[in-house]
């Protein structure tokens, strides 16, 4: 036996027998909201001390699709970097994904909602991870329904992931729950009707390829959703 290591993580090892690194670990969850004017850019956070983690995943939600793609804008801390070469969007909701490895002690974000010239209000979740340095390729659903379903995601290669599920709605949605086994929920609701909503939650599984999360409890809305496995290389 590998001491310090259970028995599945044990299992989780290349074919040449070294054990893969642990699964990350969820450092904390914050959320934020643009007011109620529509802008071109906005700002969540300037000059914030994130060096307590090794990667910051950033999930955004955009009311509306409008005419461009969500990006990082001029102004914010270099390497920041849009997962994905496009937004997944509904008719109402835009959704995408902004990264960061080793973030410093002074980090700012600067989202631009389409090309420069796209008016827009949203809203964002920040998480906070350590012991995590890739993102494999994310699931991703959309729909107009209640309950938000990030899908069932094979990532190719079983390893010991941290599972994240994130979702973004349209309009004012507080969800009343994660997916059922997942922890750390977090939801931040549009701050009004030309706004949109986005919540998330993790799950660490050891030995893990394939994971299907389960829905979000949430009202009826058009919605975009996400299964994102996190791991170190």
């Amino acid at each position: 036996m590998l001491l310090g290591l259970s028995p599945i993580a044990q299992a989780a090892t290349w074919g040449s027998g070294v054990v893969l690194p642990p699964a990350p670990t969820f450092v904390s969850a914050t959320p934020y909201v643009t007011g109620t004017s529509d802008a071109t850019t906005w700002t969540p956070f300037t000059g914030l001390d994130m060096s307590d983690c090794a990667m910051a995943i950033v999930v955004i939600a955009k009311d509306g699709t409008g005419n461009g793609e969500i990006t990082v804008a001029a102004g914010s801390t270099a390497g920041w970097t849009a997962f994905g070469t496009t937004q997944t969007s509904t008719a109402a909701v835009a959704s995408r994904l902004f990264y960061r490895l080793a973030p410093t002690s002074s980090e700012t974000l600067v989202i631009d909602w389409g090309s420069g010239s796209e008016t827009q209000q949203g809203s964002c979740i920040m998480v906070r991870l350590n012991g995590a340095d890739t993102i494999s390729s994310a699931g991703v659903a959309t729909g107009s329904s209640i309950d938000a379903n990030p899908p069932s995601r094979n990532s190719g290669t079983v390893r010991n992931y941290l599972w994240l599920a994130g979702a973004a709605w349209d309009a004012i949605i507080t969800p009343s729950a994660g997916p059922s086994t997942y922890d750390n929920f977090t939801v931040q609701a549009a701050s009004g009707a030309n706004g949109a909503s986005c919540a998330i939650a993790t799950k660490s599984i050891d030995a893990s390829q394939t994971e299907d999360p389960g829905a979000f409890t949430s009202d009826t809305e058009q919605w975009v959703a996400w299964t994102i496995p996190v791991y170190k290389a």
